[in-house]
């Protein structure tokens, strides 16, 4: 597998990302965001981008009900948060936690703490494809 990263190539797409993703996660902050490229990834020997990012989230606000089209993986550096992945099936993340989100899970994230919950993520995600899709919350039946 041969692994090119770029050095820290925060053009005019990351900037986008970056403001996107802000404006639809409402009081999430992104204070840095670096992506660069995987070749020959996976079954299928696709080419992804890798994207490492600091994430906070004041108290009491949430994600919205989202999912991802690749693996994401999350560090929860400060604070806590509540991983809802609908029809009663909440997770508590403390600080220290790990945890890896599925490619297309539909869940939301909440800060249920008094402080800013600090998150660094990393996510494969596929060429000219979004970080994220806003979604429904799951059908209890």
């Amino acid at each position: 597998m041969k692994v090119h990263f770029s050095r820290h190539r925060i053009g005019i797409a990351a900037v986008v990302v970056v403001l996107c993703t802000a404006g639809a996660l409402r009081a999430l902050s992104i204070p840095f965001f670096t992506q660069g490229t995987l070749h020959d990834y996976g079954p299928l020997h696709d080419t992804v981008n890798v994207e490492i990012y600091e994430l906070m989230l004041a108290h009491g606000e949430s994600s919205g009900w989202h999912n991802h089209p690749g693996p994401a993986f999350v560090i929860v550096g400060q604070g806590a948060l509540e991983e809802d992945h609908g029809c009663g099936s909440i997770v508590q993340r403390p600080t220290g936690s790990a945890f890896q989100e599925q490619t297309g899970e539909v869940h939301n994230v909440t800060n249920r703490g008094n402080e800013v919950a600090r998150l660094f993520v990393m996510q494969i995600v596929p060429l000219n494809t979004p970080d994220y899709t806003n979604v429904d919350p799951p059908t209890c039946r």
